[in-house]
């Protein structure tokens, strides 16, 4: 497995190759203060998409989910995987993003935080992506109250005070990834999905299954892969994904 990791269009630096091999994972940043792109990202819209972003009214969030599309149709094209024009992107059944030509083995998940977006790409692999920035937060253990389950929540309150950011946001950015890669949107209270028993003594995520409330009506293979890179100093990234 490969990740690359570029800046995408606005101020590119070139992948070390031209395709998206099988199996592959590439990651691209994407950054604009451009608003022009913006305009040519609207034009490349779906009829439905134009639509649904006309809907979003935080003009913040309509402007990613425009700089999302844009990057989509750019990178594959420097990759020669060409979408048809316009981008035509379905919602799944539990409210995932996706290509709408099933025959396409591309799959691709986006995240947000602040400024910055981040797009993950593959073929014949499903993906999840979380993007946080670390800030420190005053309300954090009640934040976290609302999303961790009974043994994280154990897990950060041993950390120190200073440690507690860290921590905090690798949890959660972990149950994000995995709850987009399963494409459950909020249909799953993110409590119901305990890390803890993938975590090792220093931390570390490693390779294997969380363990799932009996709520949650979700078959997960039986190991799932974590990918934690840190960007731009303050950003925490991690990938989700299954197979090798």
């Amino acid at each position: 497995m490969n990740i690359d990791t570029s800046q995408l269009g606005f101020s590119r630096h070139p992948v070390n190759h031209s395709s998206l091999r099988s199996r592959e994972i590439q990651l691209w940043k994407v950054r604009s203060s451009n608003d022009a792109k913006l305009d040519a990202a609207r034009n490349l819209l779906s009829r439905d998409d134009q639509i649904r972003a006309s809907h979003i009214r935080s003009a913040h969030k309509r402007r990613q989910f425009l700089l999302g599309r844009f990057a989509l149709k750019q990178s594959l094209e420097e990759l020669n995987e060409p979408l048809a024009e316009p981008i035509r992107v379905d919602i799944g059944a539990n409210g995932k993003p996706l290509l709408q030509d099933q025959s396409n083995p591309i799959r691709f998940n986006l995240s947000h935080a602040d400024t910055v977006s981040v797009l993950a790409l593959a073929k014949q692999r499903e993906l999840g992506i979380d993007i946080e920035k670390t800030v420190a937060r005053k309300d954090l253990l009640e934040a976290a109250s609302m999303v961790f389950s009974d043994k994280e929540m154990a897990g950060l309150m041993t950390c120190s005070q200073q440690a507690q950011t860290n921590m905090f946001y690798r949890i959660w950015c972990h149950k994000e990834a995995l709850i987009k890669w399963i494409g459950s949107g909020f249909s799953i209270e993110a409590s119901s999905l305990c890390l803890a028993k993938l975590m090792d003594q220093s931390g570390d995520f490693r390779r294997g299954q969380p363990t799932l409330d009996e709520s949650v009506s979700v078959r997960l293979p039986e190991k799932l892969n974590f990918l934690e890179l840190s960007l731009e100093s303050n950003h925490l990234v991690v990938i989700c994904f299954d197979g090798d």
